[in-house]
Formats: C-alpha cells, sequence, structure tokens
C-alpha cells in the first residue's frame, strides 16, 4: 500500500530580480599573481644595461690585477672575504639544466672569464689539486707532501 506524502505549506514561487551591476572587486590571490608576475616581469633596460657594464669592468679590471679565483668546497665566508676584496670568483660553465638555474650574473662572469686562468686556487684537500699543471704565478693555499703545522693567522 501506498503512503501518501504530507503535505507541506506553498511557498512563495521563486522570483529573479535584477540587480545593479557593480565593479567586481579582483580577489587577492589574482592581485598577488599580478604582482608577482607581470609586474616583476616588466624589466627596465637601462638598469640592465649598466649592469652588464659594471660586471664587465669588474671582471676585466680582476683579469688585469690577476685576481681570479676558484674554489673546491664550500667556503662562503672565505668567498665573501676575497669578492669584497676585488677577486672574481671562476665558476665552471654550466650545461643542461643546470644552466637554466644559474643567475644571469654568474653566467655572464662564467663566460667571461672561461678562457682565462685563475691566479689563486683554495681546495680542502692537497691531492684534490694537480700540481704538474701549477704555473708560476698561480697560487695555491695548500703545499704538497708537507708535514709542518701552520696557523690560520694572516692567511688572508
Amino acid at each position: 500500500m501506498l503512503r501518501k506524502k504530507p503535505e507541506t505549506q506553498q511557498t512563495k514561487p521563486l522570483t529573479f530580480t535584477r540587480k545593479t551591476c557593480t565593479k567586481k572587486e579582483k580577489p587577492k590571490r589574482d592581485e598577488f599573481i599580478h604582482n608577482a608576475f607581470v609586474k616583476n616581469t616588466t624589466r627596465n633596460t637601462k638598469e640592465d644595461l649598466d649592469l652588464l657594464k659594471s660586471t664587465r669592468t669588474l671582471v676585466e679590471t680582476a683579469i688585469k690585477n690577476k685576481k681570479i679565483f676558484t674554489m673546491r668546497g664550500c667556503y662562503p665566508v672565505l668567498q665573501d672575504l676575497l669578492l669584497k676584496r676585488g677577486w672574481v670568483e671562476k665558476m665552471p660553465l654550466k650545461t643542461g639544466e643546470d644552466a637554466r638555474k644559474e643567475e644571469g650574473i654568474e653566467l655572464i662572469k662564467a663566460k667571461l672569464l672561461c678562457n682565462e686562468e685563475p691566479s689563486f686556487f683554495w681546495v680542502a684537500r692537497s691531492d684534490m689539486m694537480d700540481y704538474s699543471l701549477l704555473k708560476k704565478d698561480q697560487l695555491i693555499n695548500q703545499f704538497r707532501n708537507s708535514k709542518c703545522f701552520t696557523t690560520k693567522v694572516n692567511t688572508l
């Protein structure tokens, strides 16, 4: 046997009213995307050109004064000290995915220094360096087969 549904109160029929159009507010997410991508990608070419010129003159003076260094290992304090004193670090040119991640200025420095020999090498151990390839004017922080004790005072 079928039962009958209980009767409900009748509701007013739905009516659609027209609202006045107002300017929609941008959501915060869209504002963030706009600020992060649109504003930051518009670049000032004059500033970029000035930065390129200053980088090129820095590298040229470092080549002339023989102030190019290479590090094997991570020594950020030593690296900062050498950079503050006018030295330029020679980084190996990277290819593939690593080259895309590299900063623009560092890539420019690496390309300008690709044919230059560093005048100072910093290595962690003396067996990491082939001493037969060193030239007379190149310096290294390690001595081969040295058994003497030295301190770090007045190294740089």
